[in-house]
């Protein structure tokens, strides 16, 4: 898998190099400079709601392996506390 922050860098160097264009000149590719920058823009925010919804992902998922431990330390007090409640029984 390809690594989003060497595009997004790549895409952020090549908007900024666009907004650097379209200040220092005016010309009839203006408007094509224009659209381009914001088809980058529109790019680079792709990227880092990529990056958002991956890292949201992952938690989710470090969420649901710390639930699980915490339910099986949960399992094994109740089991626990069962056994010790049928000893009990068996004392009295």
């Amino acid at each position: 898998m390809h690594n989003p922050t060497i595009n997004l860098n790549w895409l952020n160097k090549k908007y900024q190099s666009l907004l650097e264009d379209l200040g220092s000149s005016v010309s009839d590719e203006t408007n094509e400079k224009i659209l381009e920058v914001l088809s980058i823009n529109q790019q680079i925010q792709a990227q880092i709601l990529l990056y958002v919804l991956t890292e949201l992902k992952r938690l989710e998922r470090d969420t649901d392996n710390q639930l699980m431990e915490i339910s099986y330390y949960l399992q094994d007090i109740v089991l626990n506390h069962i056994r010790e409640a049928k000893n009990l029984e068996k004392v009295r």
